[in-house]
């Protein structure tokens, strides 16, 4: 299975071998489910860190006995908590995706490897 950070970092390279194949670009169509996938997690990490801040607000709030504060920052973490599973299962499904489009893809075809429509057009060599 190819690694997506290869592709991003050569997808010209990748594209060219899968024409070599003869099979159309696919980088395209890989980058856009990962950055799918980057955006979720993303989304999920903010979300997570604004549920410890506003966690951690709760106790100062309390700390000062500021109880309408306290009230809505469990309101904001209680919130918080809800959009969390959706992030995940988000981040889930855009792997799940990519994971299954780079195990469909077959390896690419070394430099050296002349060009060919089957086998018939493979070159054999004899000795060394």
């Amino acid at each position: 299975m190819y690694d997506i950070n290869w592709i991003r970092a050569n997808a010209a390279v990748f594209d060219r071998g899968l024409e070599r194949r003869g099979l159309g670009p696919l980088s395209e169509k890989l980058l856009a489910i990962d950055a799918r996938r980057r955006a979720a997690i993303l989304s999920l990490n903010e979300l997570q860190e604004k549920r410890n801040r506003a966690s951690k607000e709760i106790g100062q709030a309390k700390a000062q006995r500021d109880e309408a504060r306290a009230a809505a920052l469990m309101a904001e973490v209680a919130a918080l908590k809800d959009n969390i599973p959706a992030a995940e299962a988000a981040g889930r499904e855009a792997q799940a995706e990519l994971d299954g489009e780079l195990a469909a893809i077959p390896n690419l075809p070394l430099d050296d490897v002349p060009d060919g429509p089957d086998e018939t057009a493979n070159v054999e060599y004899f000795g060394r």
